[in-house]
């Protein structure tokens, strides 16, 4: 059975009426080499919203920031407080935030001394649903599938929550999505907790970003997503190109210490590159 959702006002109001924000963390496994499958992983991506407003981000990143940025503050450098920082997993380098209503997002990336600001509009998933069934999170979830951003994903999504979010871009489901896979499982989402709450991060990461891409020796580019997302990918493959947007030279050094000469890195992006082509 096929099904094309027509985003209402009043399906995602409900949690707005409530006042309440949805925060759901997901175990988000990714990939950056065609031949090894999601073997990378952050443990904690976060998805929050009302129903009307939506931000993904990843809270070990916001936790490992915040604890470097007071440490810092306090005079300390890097090498002196390392072994606090390293309490606090690495996680994704970006964060999105969007609005259903009117189907619009920005996605947000900080690199080093690079500061991507991308924009975006929600394109309209066809998702086809299926009569298989699933319990993830405690919640009866439904199967479906689409082509979607250049990748064909199958999702299980909760009609016992009326939200239309979902992890990352995905979305317009009847319900939340709480687990997602890319069909050459280089990517996978599984959300391992929901909770409700009065906070969010929103602000704080919006606020964080400002001030960072702001300060001297910082580059910021704001383009559309597409143009952002070239950019982005080029930045993560090329080192080289790092240096040539930024002016500085980057040095990599393998376990030993030793400096490597490496031209390029593997990376491989959510939305692939012959999308945007």
């Amino acid at each position: 059975m096929r099904l094309v959702i027509i985003l209402s006002v009043a399906l995602i109001s409900c949690l707005s009426l409530s006042g309440q924000t949805l925060k759901c963390r997901y175990l988000h496994e990714y990939s950056r080499e065609e031949n090894r499958k999601c073997f990378l992983k952050d443990y904690a991506l976060c998805v929050e919203t009302d129903g009307l407003e939506f931000i993904c981000y990843s809270e070990n990143e916001f936790l490992r920031d915040s604890v470097i940025t007071a440490l810092f503050a306090s005079g300390e450098t890097y090498y002196e407080t390392k072994d606090e920082i390293n309490k606090y997993p690495y996680g994704v380098d970006w964060f999105i935030v969007g609005d259903l209503r009117n189907g619009t997002y920005t996605e947000y990336i900080s690199h080093f001394a690079l500061y991507f600001e991308g924009n975006g509009t929600y394109e309209q998933p066809d998702w086809i649903l299926s009569n298989e069934t699933a319990a993830f999170c405690g919640y009866h979830c439904i199967k479906a599938s689409t082509e979607y951003l250049g990748r064909t994903w199958t999702i299980w999504f909760t009609e016992e929550i009326p939200t239309s979010s979902g992890p990352w871009l995905l979305w317009g489901a009847p319900g939340l999505i709480l687990m997602a896979e890319d069909e050459d499982g280089l990517f996978r989402f599984t959300c391992e907790e929901i909770t409700q709450t009065n906070s969010s991060r929103r602000e704080k990461l919006l606020e964080r970003f400002e001030e960072t891409s702001t300060k001297p020796g910082s580059h910021c580019y704001s383009s559309d997503i597409a143009t952002i997302e070239g950019l982005y990918t080029k930045v993560k493959r090329y080192p080289s190109y790092n240096d040539e947007l930024t002016g500085s030279i980057t040095t990599v050094y393998d376990a030993n210490g030793r400096k490597e000469d490496i031209s390029s890195l593997p990376y491989i992006p959510l939305i692939p590159d012959e999308y945007w082509k």
